[in-house]
């Protein structure tokens, strides 16, 4: 391809979007992604593609053009959209929707995706719209909180727990080590134009064993804060199984550390929002505190959606309940237990019942964080992943990701996938400090 087919003229505001509102609980969101764009991808997966040479009579190091244009003709079109998808679509929809306060239940779901790499996409995707919810006087709405046992061994415990924590906070500045989360910019370049053909885009990736991880992820070991480098840009796509090199990167740069293997006090302190340590004492009874294997801050968490419940009454889209049981069946079969569960007698009722309790939950907490103008800042993403990377302090956390990714993967996780979760916990939170008696 010529180098003038390519013009650098793509922004997340050259994204169109068209609504079509096809019910009040079901609309039709339409993207309309640039040429400017998608010829950058095809051309990236296309000399991916030049590199599959173990072919019968083929003898050379890379394909012809011409030949792998022909011959992987489906292939190449189809990982174009996903990469498009993957890196610079579900996110700037998911800033779309924020920034416009339309409230969904579940993901956006892909409908269709019509169009070229050479004229552009147009990518249609499915919303299930939140019931709209009356919440003026919500914080009048009190409930009592469940008390502790009074049990001297559960204080005990808690001493004891907090004696393991350092009593020093760690180096920020430290360099990158295994276990440590990182957040990451990255810029898609092109060997075709000199600027970078998209904005950053912002990720969390959890450095887990070296030895697991690709040669191209082991750069982000020992770097610290300002550190840049490129990696490969198929690096960085979860779907891909093999890492291929071709002119196509993504420039990197460290923005943010958060250690985790050791927290300190003052840490622990911040990520529950206390300020001494009677206060952390008495916040850390909720998570050893259990009565009926559940514990104190499950049940106040339980106590509280069934006041607002009493208080706000509203119905989920069947479809909704439906997509939502999907994933949730999804999730248990990844588990050893699932042939367990599967084969109780009532399991279907139970598990509509599930999804059904898990969507109402999220649409009353994201429409009183709307109401409310509860924004998400980066200290609140880094306690939610210190709490989630600590086995006793993550049950403090009650909402995890609304994806089939998990942030307990080796790849790299969305910010937008976080931002959604940590402002629903940030804004239980909230509640709970606010109507708890």
């Amino acid at each position: 391809m010529s180098k003038k087919t390519f013009v650098p003229a793509f922004t997340p505001r050259s994204l169109k979007y068209v609504i079509d509102k096809k019910s009040s609980h079901l609309w039709y969101l339409s993207v309309e992604i640039p040429a400017t764009m998608t010829s950058h991808i095809k051309d990236h997966v296309t000399r991916l593609y030049r590199q599959y040479t173990i072919m019968p009579g083929i003898s050379c190091s890379t394909l012809p053009i011409s030949y792998t244009q022909h011959y992987f003709a489906q292939e190449i079109e189809k990982e174009t959209q996903q990469f498009l998808f993957e890196h610079f679509i579900e996110g700037n929809v998911q800033n779309f929707l924020q920034e416009n306060k339309i409230a969904t239940v579940n993901w956006p779901r892909l409908k269709e995706i019509t169009g070229s790499a050479q004229a552009g996409y147009i990518i249609t995707m499915a919303l299930s719209l939140a019931p709209h919810l009356a919440l003026n006087g919500w914080h009048t709405h009190t409930f009592v909180a469940p008390r502790r046992k009074n049990y001297t061994d559960l204080d005990i415990q808690v001493e004891s727990f907090i004696a393991t924590l350092d009593p020093e906070i760690i180096n920020r500045n430290a360099t990158v080590e295994t276990g440590d989360w990182v957040r990451f910019s990255a810029q898609f370049r092109s060997p075709l134009v000199q600027t970078p053909v998209h904005s950053q885009t912002q990720y969390w990736l959890r450095i887990t064993n070296p030895v697991l991880t690709t040669p191209e992820m082991t750069q982000f070991l020992n770097a610290k804060i300002g550190s840049q480098f490129t990696v490969p840009a198929s690096a960085l796509s979860s779907r891909q199984e093999t890492t291929f090199s071709t002119d196509y990167y993504f420039d990197i740069t460290i923005e943010h550390i958060v250690k985790t293997q050791k927290l300190s006090v003052q840490q622990v302190q911040d990520c529950l929002h206390v300020c001494d340590h009677q206060t952390l004492h008495n916040k850390l009874i909720e998570i050893f505190s259990y009565r009926n294997d559940i514990s104190l801050r499950k049940a106040i968490i339980e106590e509280l959606f069934y006041a607002l419940f009493n208080a706000f009454r509203f119905e989920i889209a069947p479809h909704a309940i439906t997509r939502r049981k999907e994933l949730l069946l999804f999730l248990m079969h990844q588990t050893p237990d699932n042939s367990v569960y599967t084969k109780q007698k009532h399991f279907a009722t139970h598990i509509t019942l599930l999804a059904e309790t898990k969507l109402k939950e999220e649409a009353l907490i994201d429409a009183i964080a709307q109401f409310e103008n509860i924004h998400v800042t980066p200290d609140d993403i880094t306690h939610y992943l210190s709490l989630a990377s600590n086995e006793r302090l993550k049950e403090f956390l009650y909402f995890s990701p609304l994806s089939e990714e998990s942030i307990s993967s080796d790849q790299p996780c969305g910010e937008y996938i976080l931002n959604q979760t940590v402002r629903r916990e940030k804004t239980l939170n909230a509640i709970i400090q606010q109507i708890a008696l």
